[in-house]
């Protein structure tokens, strides 16, 4: 079996303790606070950037981004793996002028291909 997902997969003890902690719910005063720390933060590592913190899949942080970074297009997505055909799912529910270039889950990048699809 070939494992496709970013590794490695080994999960560390810290992050066993904490996520066997109670949970933590959106309306708690703490939720708030821990949230407030983060966005703060983040607001220092990029400054003259406003953070938004939510949470969902990681398709949701593709569309967040997609729709984020990209006005109008036109986009070449070099597609490589399944997030990459979601993104071309997202560019085209959002109407996102796109191009997909598909180069193989297993395969490393072609950059002449890459650069003769950007100059076309």
């Amino acid at each position: 079996m070939i494992l496709l997902t970013p590794g490695p997969c080994m999960t560390a003890e810290e992050v066993r303790q904490a996520a066997a902690l109670p949970d933590l719910n959106h309306r708690d005063p703490d939720f708030r606070l821990l949230s407030e720390h983060l966005r703060t933060s983040l607001a220092r590592l990029a400054p003259g950037c406003t953070p938004f913190i939510f949470s969902g899949s990681g398709t949701t942080a593709l569309e967040a981004m997609a729709t984020s970074c990209v006005e109008r297009g036109p986009v070449l997505l070099v597609a490589n793996g399944i997030y990459s055909e979601r993104m071309a799912d997202i560019f085209a529910a959002h109407e996102i002028p796109h191009e997909v270039l598909n180069l193989g889950w297993l395969e490393p990048f072609d950059l002449d291909r890459v650069e003769r699809a950007l100059a076309s």
